[in-house]
Parts: structure tokens; sequence; C-alpha cells
């Protein structure tokens, strides 16, 4: 009992994510909705192993296992690159091995074709490597993407998205752990785990990684939600040490930093340039991106927070130091403190007031 629904446990986590994307629709953001189709292929795909392992051999079943074998891979990739607010070009060929075995698979299965058990079976073996080079490709194609759009989010942004960027870091450790084992599965085939015990072990942790995929992609927010297109019209003709002079100013003398929701659109537009220019300069000049550009300005007057006398209490002194400051949080406070002075709120204020 124990042992069927442990092979049956990877399609039940796969229909339970694609019932609850369903129910999001609605509310969901494009990127997010092609989850729903990375979750019916798998349910598929993990319907068609159940099948497998509980003996049955069916032509219609090997098709399915097929098509949705290699239609998974692409499926999250697509919803990788629509999180990252691109196109998807030519990615589409992708699609075109599960659509050659749904058009093969059939024929091979017809009676009577002559030699239809070799045709399967070459086709079934261009299937796995075809499979092997689509998750490699998908992960490292994937992977780029996932880190471009981090950047980009780091320089546009400067700490109202960090539960954002926390959950693409995640994300892009469990896909590369999931792309690892699917090649390993891949390359020892299910033929080997027929009528053995040892077929929990891949379902147990397939189950896992699909059931992390899956909370991570649905708690994840549009990361891109609240940017602004730039303005091509804006003359980036003067020097960028005339540039990053004004922008210092707008900091030292207005203070704008202490705008909780403040992003590289908003200073450029103060600063009469447009966001890539602006990114540029700054980098140029400090090498750093906007976000450590900005929270240095935080962290210096959460600082002159910290190390003010007036407070009794350390607790109410760190719940000044990050709302004053322009933090939204202080997770987000304690992380940026500790990368700029790398030292805890807490031990530089007793160190300050000593």
């Amino acid at each position: 009992m124990l042992h069927s629904f442990i092979i049956v446990l990877p399609m039940l986590i796969c229909l339970f994510w694609l019932v609850s994307y369903l129910c999001a629709w609605k509310n969901s953001y494009p990127a997010k909705r092609f989850m729903s189709a990375f979750y019916m292929a798998a349910f598929v795909l993990y319907a068609c192993h159940w099948v497998y392992f509980s003996g049955v051999r069916s032509p219609y079943f090997e098709t399915l296992y097929g098509i949705a074998n290699l239609s998974v891979f692409p499926l999250f990739l697509y919803y990788i690159v629509f999180l990252a607010g691109e196109r998807l070009g030519k990615l589409w060929l992708l699609l075109i091995p599960p659509a050659l075995i749904m058009v093969v698979y059939p024929v091979c299965f017809i009676d009577g074709l002559e030699g239809a058990q070799h045709y399967f079976y070459i086709f079934y073996i261009f299937a796995r490597v075809c499979f092997a080079f689509q998750v490699v490709f998908v992960w490292i194609y994937g992977r780029i993407k996932l880190q471009k759009l981090v950047k980009r989010l780091d320089d546009y942004f400067t700490d109202n998205r960090s539960s954002s960027l926390r959950s693409l870091h995640v994300l892009i450790w469990l896909f590369g752990i999931t792309a690892v084992f699917a090649i390993i599965w891949n390359f020892l085939g299910r033929e080997r785990f027929s009528d053995t015990e040892w077929v929990a072990l891949p379902s147990v942790l397939m189950s896992i990684l699909l059931y992390a995929l899956g909370y991570v992609c649905f708690i994840l927010s549009n990361p891109l939600n609240g940017m602004k297109e730039e303005d091509d019209e804006i003359n980036h003709s003067e020097e960028p040490e005339t540039l990053i002079k004004r922008v210092n100013a707008l900091m030292e003398k207005e203070k704008v930093f202490l705008r909780e929701d403040l992003t590289i659109a908003d200073v450029a537009l103060m600063a009469g340039t447009n966001r890539t220019y602006l990114s540029t300069a700054i980098n140029s000049t400090y090498s750093v991106n906007f976000s450590t550009y900005i929270n240095r300005y935080r962290i210096n007057e959460a600082k002159k927070i910290l190390s003010s006398r007036r407070y009794i209490h350390d607790k109410e002194a760190i719940s000044d130091a990050v709302s004053m400051s322009g933090f939204t949080n202080e997770q987000t406070f304690y992380r940026v403190f500790k990368e700029q002075t790398g030292q805890t709120p807490l031990l530089y204020r007793r160190l300050q007031i000593s």
C-alpha cells in the first residue's frame, strides 16, 4: 500500500499545484500562468509513470509519456523567460521533439508494420538523448536569465523587492537540483526501477522538488511590477561626473533616499536623465549598482540614529533606525547593515554608546 502511494505521489503533487495555479489564474501575471502548463505536462508524465509501474503497457500511454517528458523543461523555461520580461523568440523550437513523438510513436505501434519495434527503439533512444540535451540547455539558459533578472532588480529597485530576490535565489538552486536529478533518472531509465523497491527513491525526491518548485513560484510576486519604460528622448551628452554630483546633491541635501519606494527611474527623473545612463554613471564612478549606492546613504543615516544616546532601549533605537532611514523591513535592514559594516546593528550601537 505504501509502495503504491509513493509511486503515485509525484502525480498527486503535480495535480495539487495544477489545480492551485488554475484557481489563481485570474489574478496571476502571464509568467505564472505558464506554470499551469508546466504542471499539466508534469501531471501527465507522472500519471504515465504510475501506469507503467503498475504493470500496464499501452501504446497510448507510451505516446503521452514521450510527449510530456519532452515538454516539461521547455515549459518551465518559458515561465522563466516571461518572468524576466522577455519574449520566447526561437525558443518555441524546443517543442519540436515532443511534436515528433506525437507523430512518430503512434505509427510505430501499428499492428503488422514491418520493423515497427526497431523504429520505436530508435526513437525511444532519440527521446532520451534529446531530453538530456534539453535539460542541460534549459538549465544553463534559464540560470542565465534568472541571474540577469536578479541583477536587473538590483539595478532598478532599492530594497522593496527583497522577498522576490530571495525567492529568485531559491528558485535558481531548486531549478539546478531538479535538472541534475532529471538527467540522472533519464540516464538510468525507468526500466531499471521496474519491479524493484528502489523506485521509491526517485519518486520521493522528485515529489519534494516538484512541491518546492510549485511553492516558490506560487508565492513569487511579479518581480518586474512597478518598472517603468525607459525614456530614450533624454539627452545623455553630459559627463558622468556632472550627473553624479547632481545625484549626490539629491541624496545629501534633499535626502531622497529616505523614500521607501524609491527606484532608479524616480532618481533619474529628478536628475533629468534616464535610468540606463544613471546606472552606468553610478557603476563607473563607485563600482556598485543602484541598490548598493542608495543603501550606503541609508546605512549612514541609520548609524546616526543608532549612535544617539537619547534612546533608553536598544530595540527602540533599531526600530527607528529602520523606519527613519528608508528601509521597508528589519530583515533587509539587518542584512544590508551587516554587509556594509561587518557588524550587527545591535553590536554597532553598543560599541558607539559604550
